[in-house]
């Protein structure tokens, strides 16, 4: 089990640019994963369908009890086209929409399983086109349809707590309070990307995580 480094941390700001307070701003800690089809980041060329029933389901996960209902919430992680986490068409409402898109990301600040470390060539998010590096990936154990009875508090490395970035790096909950999110399996949900190719896993640097 493993820590993802939060937005701010130097290996975070060498490799991503995930800076705070610079030029590059996010309301979340939002950390893209690599998928090992296009072998490549990114959390919105790259996403997964997630039909409107698992995001009833999703819905259903946002019982915490802080003052906003679950509807707010959902409409935090998913009532902007655009998206925070998760995206739908211009036309769209997350509660209607057929499917939600969901970008392939962790969140800072949240557990991680990892079961299996492999040796790969990567570009990462801040180097120039064509530029890469070779280090150690971890392939990240993700929710699965038999994971719906799960919790935050009983399986935390799979249903993260969206973060957001505060000032001077503090973590701070989404401005709707305390909101969750699967760390979707590709083997469960369609994986859209430019072409074809289905990922078998969803993998992160080592050195982006922390051991706990």
């Amino acid at each position: 089990m493993y820590r993802v480094k939060r937005w701010g941390d130097p290996v975070l700001v060498a490799d991503a640019n995930l800076t705070v307070g610079g030029p590059i701003k996010s309301n979340f800690q939002a950390v893209s994963v690599w998928n090992d089809a296009f072998r490549d980041f990114g959390a919105i060329e790259y996403y997964l369908r997630i039909p409107q029933a698992d995001v009833m389901r999703l819905k259903a996960l946002q019982t915490f009890p802080d003052g906003y209902t679950a509807n707010q919430k959902m409409q935090w992680l998913g009532g902007d086209p655009k998206g925070r986490i998760y995206m739908h068409e211009q036309n769209e409402n997350w509660d209607t929409a057929e499917f939600l898109r969901w970008g392939t990301l962790t969140l800072g600040n949240n557990l991680v399983q990892v079961d299996k470390i492999s040796r790969f060539a990567v570009h990462l998010p801040a180097l120039p086109a064509g530029q890469k590096v070779t280090l150690d990936m971890g392939r990240l154990v993700c929710f699965t349809p038999a994971d719906w009875g799960a919790t935050h508090e009983s399986h935390p490395h799979l249903i993260h707590r969206a973060w957001c970035v505060g000032a001077n790096n503090a973590l701070i909950d989404s401005p709707k309070g305390i909101v969750y999110t699967p760390l979707w399996s590709p083997l469960h949900w369609t994986f859209i990307g430019p072409a074809k190719p289905q990922p078998t896993g969803f993998w992160i640097p080592m050195r982006w995580l922390d051991g706990v």
